[in-house]
């Protein structure tokens, strides 16, 4: 990301009241290091190590062609644990040639995880009927 052109004093003064708060406002920017991201990055990793911030991930499903009651899913996951949190969700995937968008967006499915060493097994049950096609899991995992 490239800095962007820094303010002139005289565009500073239209929104700061006395050279003295001109002269603060500067020095707030010598705080801040030049490799911010990269500290927030690293910040973030050690979150993530230490299971104090949930990892956000995504895989997508075939359930098959043909109509199911219900099905359990296994992904391969190496950050989940038997004691990993996870929250997830479900969400159709209409592209509108193989599976027409009016078909899925009625559809209401249910999702619930159970964390396994190395992998969650996913649940997944329809409000009503049956189901067939891919669909997205979003999911957290809280180590």
């Amino acid at each position: 990301m490239s800095d962007p052109k820094p303010l002139t004093r005289k565009e500073l003064a239209e929104f700061l009241p006395s050279q003295r708060a001109i002269k603060a406002f500067e020095k707030l920017f010598d705080l801040v290091p030049s490799s911010f991201e990269s500290l927030q990055e690293q910040i973030n990793n050690i979150l993530i190590q230490l299971g104090l911030r949930p990892i956000a991930k995504q895989s997508i499903v075939d359930i098959g062609s043909s109509y199911v009651l219900d099905k359990t899913i296994n992904v391969v996951d190496a950050d989940v644990k038997t004691t990993s949190i996870i929250e997830c969700s479900i969400a159709p995937v209409a592209d509108g040639y193989t599976r027409p968008t009016e078909e899925v967006i009625y559809e209401r499915i249910m999702v619930y995880a159970t964390p396994k060493n190395g992998s969650i097994d996913f649940y997944l049950q329809p409000e009503r009927g049956h189901f067939k096609g891919e669909f997205v899991i979003n999911y957290m995992v809280k180590i």
